[in-house]
């Protein structure tokens, strides 16, 4: 629900906090993840109801998000939620929300999440990055 006091068109997807997004999700909205798979890092925001549709070929799949939920976005930083949540306002869902500062705020935020220890990625610099334990069964924890 939007707040009377806010100058936003109508049309315009609303950017919240990362604690305002776990509110609404915990009350029947769902988290759209629009992360690449190699944007993961093993780490899954948990609530309720998650849809992953990655921004790559996210053109191709919305016709899939559901119209009568409440929809919240999340992606790494913040930069491609709300270009998706225009996106998906301009072709008929009306309550959409994006999550500023994405799961890098909501991480920071001390939000839940899951995380594959075994799959994490360790190492002193991206080059050098690779799985903790790639052969192992994974071991999600919170």
């Amino acid at each position: 629900m939007r707040n009377p006091k806010e100058k936003r068109p109508d049309d315009s997807p609303i950017p919240i906090s990362p604690q305002e997004a776990l509110a609404r999700l915990r009350n029947g909205a769902t988290l759209l993840d629009i992360r690449e798979a190699y944007e993961t890092n093993f780490r899954v925001i948990d609530v309720p109801a998650v849809i992953q549709v990655p921004h790559r070929g996210f053109r191709d799949r919305w016709t899939e998000i559901p119209q009568d939920t409440p929809l919240i976005l999340i992606d790494n930083v913040g930069v491609r939620s709300p270009e998706i949540a225009r996106f998906l306002m301009a072709n008929g869902h009306r309550d959409v929300a994006y999550i500023i500062g994405g799961v890098v705020d909501w991480v920071k935020g001390g939000l839940p999440v899951l995380v594959d220890r075994n799959y994490e990625l360790v190492g002193q610099c991206s080059c050098k990055l690779r799985p903790k334990n790639p052969k192992a069964e994974s071991k999600w924890t919170k």
